[in-house]
């Protein structure tokens, strides 16, 4: 595989910024606008737009910045101005909720890591170089493996989420419904939440290369025996990427503007120390 390298002690940012399905479309527009011109102005390295029209019709914007580049964007007249508009008076019942919502993750080079199957740039590897390193694939354990910082421990335990999940079954439906007025902020989480991007481009794959995939991958070493060197897929279109970031308390700024309660981390405000 190949693996992203970060310049060390320099910390990343990335965004996710999305809308709800009952967000204005001027809103909708606007927001894409800013990140085509983030991305034209060389300011973001990279910018993933996902639209979802399955059950709702929603956008999310995942965007990798520099740290310093993000400062830039963020306080530039036109996406202050924007920001700024969606702070209305939450007992304005004539302006309908903007449906917006901002995440903001910074991250240390030694708390992430990020892998693909071909020597092409995804995610945080557009913010680095990409290097090649087969012995830290192909086994249960690689990802914690690529990852620097090694004294990760986590303070909550597996009691503590299973109480979690079944306080908040009971309200699962009515916060996936129910929009929140005014501005929502979330600025600590417990330490180790993990933020993680998987994906698949098969638009390279041949139509062999696509019925192997769909017969034969059920387990993990199946995929690395197959795609891996003198495999029988070794070197195919099919392009895979993933990447792992541990979080500590500091690095998470949350911004929801009238959206629905479970958009994001707001759907587990109040839960294990997420506030």
């Amino acid at each position: 595989m190949f693996l992203a390298s970060l310049p060390p002690n320099t910390p990343i940012t990335i965004t996710i910024t999305g809308t709800n399905p009952h967000t204005p479309p001027s809103l909708t527009t606007t927001l894409t606008s800013l990140f085509a011109s983030a991305l034209s102005d060389s300011l973001c390295a990279h910018t993933e737009t996902l639209h979802q029209h399955h059950t709702t019709n929603s956008t999310i914007h995942l965007t990798y910045w520099s740290t310093e580049n993000y400062q830039k964007w963020l306080t530039s007249p036109a996406v202050s101005a924007f920001f700024s508009s969606l702070n209305t008076d939450s007992d304005d019942s004539s302006t309908p909720p903007a449906g917006i919502y901002h995440e903001t993750l910074t991250i240390q080079p030694s708390r992430i890591q990020g892998a693909t199957n071909h020597p092409v740039p995804s995610g945080c590897m557009h913010l680095g170089t990409i290097d090649l390193k087969p012995e830290l694939s192909g086994y249960w354990g690689c990802y914690p493996d690529r990852i620097g910082e090694k004294s990760i421990k986590s303070k909550i335990t597996k009691e503590d989420i299973s109480a979690a999940i079944a306080e908040s079954k009971p309200d699962i439906q009515e916060k996936e419904e129910k929009i929140l007025p005014g501005k929502q902020t979330i600025t600590h989480i417990p330490d180790n939440i993990c933020f993680v991007v998987e994906g698949q481009d098969h638009s390279a794959a041949s139509a062999e290369e696509r019925t192997y995939w769909a017969e034969h991958f059920d387990s993990l070493k199946a995929f690395m025996e197959a795609y891996g060197p003198g495999g029988v897929l070794f070197g195919g279109g099919l392009k895979l990427w993933v990447e792992t970031a541990v979080l500590r308390d500091g690095d998470f700024l949350g911004e929801y503007w009238g959206c629905v309660q479970g958009t994001g981390l707001l759907g587990v405000k109040g839960v294990l120390g997420v506030e």
